[in-house]
């Protein structure tokens, strides 16, 4: 179902800024009413400082939506959000939102998988969240895939119902190896029903490896793609990707997408 939401520039109080891991932070928003209004997947535009430098905004999906706060998880990747980290309780931020469209839930599976790597983790925590609520009898496994242990989080933010499995690459948490393996072994074991569906944010190989693996299996599956956004409206086209049937703004057409209609090799 398409989101239709009415996007908005407004200025947003930080409750919170504090690091949960490394190059990891966790931004708490208070609930401006237009933020309570967004769902899995979808994003806001946040301008880091007041000069020219950063001169983009940047875009952030949401972690967490409650009556208390709005979170956002963020990593450290370069200057923007290196600033980001500066910002304290009680500043201000300008936000625009809510863009893009999220993932959609098919209320009509039972096993909904998802799938995170990195902070790509933090988006499926809000997705999961709505499908418990959406679905009561609904199966939730969550495979979560990081680089090492010191960099893990989210474990604790998941619905209890939500089963997690997790990978680290060097082995000093949970699974040995990337979450993508971890994921195949684990449906190589369990018979798999028709009634499944994929969800699923992370860096770019290990969205090829999961959409792959769904192709093989024939799970319908929707992908969370990250890219450099410039307006986040869909004016600029800065953002596109190649899809079967054209161009996709990832702003706007996304960025969740069926991974039926991207093409997964040209990314």
């Amino acid at each position: 179902m398409t989101e239709k939401t009415t996007i908005a520039q407004k200025k947003v109080i930080i409750l919170s800024n504090k690091q949960i891991a490394k190059d990891c932070y966790k931004l708490i928003l208070s609930p401006a009413p237009f933020l309570l209004k967004i769902s899995p997947g979808q994003f806001v535009h946040i301008r880091i400082g007041d000069g020219i430098s950063p001169f983009l905004r940047r875009p952030f999906s949401i972690s967490k939506v409650t009556e208390n706060g709005v979170e956002i998880i963020y990593k450290v990747v370069g200057r923007g959000t290196k600033l980001l980290t500066t910002l304290k309780k009680g500043e201000q931020l300008d936000i625009l939102g809510v863009l893009g469209k999220g993932f959609r839930i098919d209320e009509s599976k039972k096993t909904h998988f998802l799938i995170g790597g990195g902070v790509g983790v933090a988006p499926l925590v809000f997705l999961a969240q709505k499908i418990a609520q959406k679905i009561n009898k609904a199966s939730i496994l969550v495979f979560l895939g990081f680089e090492t242990s010191n960099k893990v989080i989210c474990l604790e933010e998941f619905p209890k119902k939500a089963v997690l499995y997790l990978a680290t690459e060097d082995g000093s948490f949970g699974y040995k190896g990337l979450v993508s393996h971890l994921f195949q072994e684990y449906l190589n074991k369990v018979p798999l029903a028709q009634d499944a569906i994929i969800y699923a944010c992370g860096p770019v190989p290990m969205l090829k490896a999961v959409v792959e693996l769904a192709f093989t299996q024939n799970i319908p599956t929707q992908v969370l793609l990250e890219s450099i956004i410039g307006c986040g409206v869909g004016v600029c086209r800065g953002c596109v990707i190649k899809g079967k049937k054209g161009y996709l703004r990832v702003c706007k057409e996304g960025p969740v997408f069926d991974a039926k209609e991207v093409l997964m090799e040209e990314l």
